[in-house]
């Protein structure tokens, strides 16, 4: 075999540039996967390029074919707190938690309205609005439960 220059096709050239659009597309994928808060920020992201190949028998002409593989971080589990109750219309509601919403006063009548409490019945509200619903009392009751 002659040692002439072997001109060799360039990744930006062959099949039509496809290999560098492909890179790019992988890349996009990875970075966004990076900033995906419900991804695990330190596991490895990869990329992974095959490029394959196959000559005939008599290695005038080869095929190629080119692939890439993606290593990506998985969701991590996500979990919120959940309020369940009933409305005033008896449908069966829920609401998530949110801890950016301030404190809000709980009145002792309120908690009463909303809890179908009858009348002659009291609860206590602790000083965070906090009701026990276990310690619910009959007004003039001497702290036994009703």
């Amino acid at each position: 075999m002659s040692e002439s220059r072997i001109q060799i096709v360039s990744l930006n050239e062959i099949n039509g540039g496809s290999v560098i659009e492909r890179f790019a597309e992988d890349m996009d994928l990875v970075i966004r996967n990076i900033r995906d808060v419900n991804t695990d920020p330190t596991k490895v992201r990869r990329i992974t390029h095959v490029f394959s190949f196959k000559p005939n028998h008599s290695r005038s002409q080869c095929s190629f074919e080119f692939d890439s593989k993606l290593t990506l971080a998985r969701p991590v589990p996500s979990s919120t707190l959940l309020y369940v109750g009933i409305d005033r219309s008896g449908a069966v509601v829920a609401t998530e938690y949110n801890h950016n919403q301030p404190n809000l006063p709980m009145y002792e009548q309120d908690v009463q309205r909303a809890s179908g409490l009858r009348e002659g019945e009291t609860m206590t509200v602790d000083a965070q609005g906090v009701v026990d619903m276990g310690k619910l009392r009959k007004i003039g009751s001497t702290g036994g439960q009703s």
